[in-house]
């Protein structure tokens, strides 16, 4: 069971280290730069805002069964800016 937790915790810090350099690259300064103090708490709002999306959508979908419903591509705010 521990090994499973030690698993989460690997994926999740890889992903958060994944996001900083995404950030920090889009944002043209150093990952280090980054506090991960305050980018944090953000990160996992938006996490959450993904899965109630995902969540709505799936509910959607059960709820027009036979109807075909297509999903939006969502975009960064940030994404056509140079």
């Amino acid at each position: 069971m521990k090994l499973h937790y030690l698993k989460h915790t690997l994926v999740r810090r890889n992903v958060i280290r994944d996001t900083v350099a995404d950030i920090a690259t889009r944002e043209k300064i150093a990952p280090e730069e980054i506090s991960l103090a305050k980018i944090y708490p953000r990160l996992a709002l938006a996490s959450i805002a993904v899965i109630e999306a995902e969540y709505v959508f799936h509910r959607t979908c059960q709820a027009n069964r036979g109807t075909k419903i297509r999903k939006t591509q969502l975009a960064l705010p940030s994404e056509g800016r140079d």
